[in-house]
Parts: C-alpha cells; sequence; structure tokens
C-alpha cells in the first residue's frame, strides 16, 4: 500500500513530511484546516496565500507504507 506523503516550506520545523489521510481526494477536505491540525502554522499559510504566488509551496509523492 502507498501512502501520499506532503511537505510544505518550512515543513520541516512543524514536523512535516506526514502522510495525508485517505480522505485527502473527498471534496470536502481542507488542506489548510489540515495543515494547522497538523501543527503548521496559520501565520505560514497566510503569507503564502496573502503573496504573489497565492499558494503555499508544496510537494507531494508517494511512498510505500511499511
Amino acid at each position: 500500500m502507498t501512502e501520499t506523503m506532503i511537505d510544505f516550506d518550512g515543513g520541516w520545523r512543524y514536523g512535516f513530511p506526514k502522510a495525508l489521510p485517505d480522505n485527502h481526494n473527498d471534496d470536502g477536505f481542507d488542506i489548510y484546516k489540515w495543515l494547522v491540525e497538523n501543527g503548521y502554522p496559520q501565520s505560514e499559510i497566510d503569507y503564502w496565500l496573502n503573496s504573489r504566488l497565492g499558494y503555499v509551496p508544496t510537494r507531494f509523492w508517494e511512498e510505500e507504507d511499511e
């Protein structure tokens, strides 16, 4: 079985990368709410959303679940 891993700008300071929950593809899944619940500061999210980029720099990859 594989897990979808996620990491964000400076995520290492907040315990990332982490595996996304199985329901991460559901229509109602709020990635930003999940990030805050998992230790990523709302202030970092707000900074990136209000930047020229308009999104939080993110990388995803698949890992085999051990």
